[in-house]
């Protein structure tokens, strides 16, 4: 027997093969133990269970309250199982792990003295208070690792990873009844399904999201109904194929496409009962990366942008857009952006007709014409009340 402190460790061997080590009291203090390989090692804690055994093959440790430098850790339990734990290396492990009643792991380890030659078959299980729980499985041969998460009946992802050639490919599929259950921001059905791969020493990166339906449920952002087709080959060009957005004031719909720092939208419209109530269509500079704002909007990359609607509630926009409700009154547009971001010309009214604020009840409604012109590098805006 070993006394550390309040501590005991019984040891045995018969000099050849068999050797063990197993806990004799009740707990051993994790720094009573690292004192003996190595007093400033960051490590503290306490364990319950130890059981070392050469001739079973047999390693189980089991512990509370768990720190390593800054990270800690309310329980944990590991045992492992093989032929010869002293030959570590090209045999099967069996490997079971339990880490704070959060995360399962159960499976099976072949270590190779190259690591990266090693093989494993793992199941685990995941679960949080923050997040539904996951469940999925692990493996890992030929330099490959592959993965397959689940959650709530309704969301699966595969991915692979390969090592020599450091890329990617992945799947995900959503089939979710009530999406509120994944993120309370959400609701109604969440059903899509995506597509990627990508290099990662490239820093390439391709796909698709093809989104059947997704509804937004949080105060201040719009609350319409989303689906659509997105494709990306980042970081060459992203391309919104079709995004739609359906509420009881009308639908919007977009198609977009950015490439060689351009953002292209082909086409933006807002309609009711089939009746159109604005379009926007035109090309604006969006650089991957802005040195300053000084510097981006003194430079000399062309714009343009169409902007024209009929008379249009705030109400009807707020469905589509972040605006704040307390907005009231009709909107009219038809406006013509040009020029260069250092020299822009706008060109074309806006009207505000019965404009007011319902936090100011005793304010009067304003109706107001502006009229926007731009002749020699200025610009011209006369009001009419």
């Amino acid at each position: 027997d070993i006394q550390l402190k309040d501590s005991k460790l019984g040891v045995t061997s018969n000099l050849t093969t068999d050797h063990a080590i197993t806990l004799k009291s009740p707990t051993l203090q994790i720094q009573d133990a690292a004192w003996l390989y190595d007093p400033e090692l960051p490590a503290n804690g306490v364990i319950t269970e130890l059981q070392v055994d050469t001739a079973t093959g047999r390693i189980k440790l089991e512990g509370h309250d768990l720190q390593w430098d800054q990270q800690k850790l309310a329980s944990a339990s590991i045992e492992t199982t093989t032929g010869d734990i002293t030959q570590p290396f090209g045999q099967p492990i069996d490997v079971k792990i339990a880490l704070a009643d959060q995360l399962d792991i159960n499976g099976t380890v072949t270590l190779q003295k190259e690591i990266l030659d090693s093989e494993a078959e793992i199941e685990f299980s995941l679960r949080d208070p923050r997040i539904p729980t996951i469940t999925g499985q692990i493996s890992y041969d030929a330099r490959e690792a592959r993965a397959l998460a689940r959650a709530l009946d309704g969301l699966q992802v595969n991915a692979s990873y390969f090592v020599d050639s450091s890329t990617y490919k992945a799947q995900a599929i959503s089939d979710l009844k009530d999406a509120s259950v994944l993120e309370k921001s959400l609701a109604g059905p969440l059903k899509f399904s995506l597509t990627a791969n990508g290099s990662i020493p490239d820093q390439t990166h391709q796909g698709k999201l093809d989104l059947t339906s997704v509804t937004l449920n949080k105060p201040g952002l719009p609350s319409a109904t989303s689906q659509g087709e997105i494709q990306w080959n980042w970081p060459e060009s992203v391309t919104i194929d079709r995004l739609q957005m359906d509420a009881p004031e009308g639908r919007l719909d977009a198609q977009l496409h950015w490439q060689d720092e351009i953002l292209t939208i082909n086409n933006i419209s807002l309609t009711e009962s089939a009746k159109k109530l604005l379009t926007a269509t035109g090309k604006l500079p969006a650089p991957l990366k802005i040195p300053s704002l000084e510097e981006f909007l003194d430079s000399s990359a062309p714009i343009a942008l169409s902007l024209k609607s009929q008379p249009l509630s705030f109400k009807t926009l707020s469905a589509f857009a972040p605006i704040p409700d307390t907005l009231k009154g009709v909107l009219q547009a038809d406006l013509a952006l040009a020029g260069s971001l250092a020299k822009p010309t706008l060109n074309g009214f806006t009207t505000l007709d019965d404009f007011r604020l319902s936090t100011q009840p005793t304010l009067p409604p304003a109706s107001v014409r502006l009229n926007f012109k731009t002749e020699n590098q200025k610009l011209l805006l006369t009001a009419n009340a």
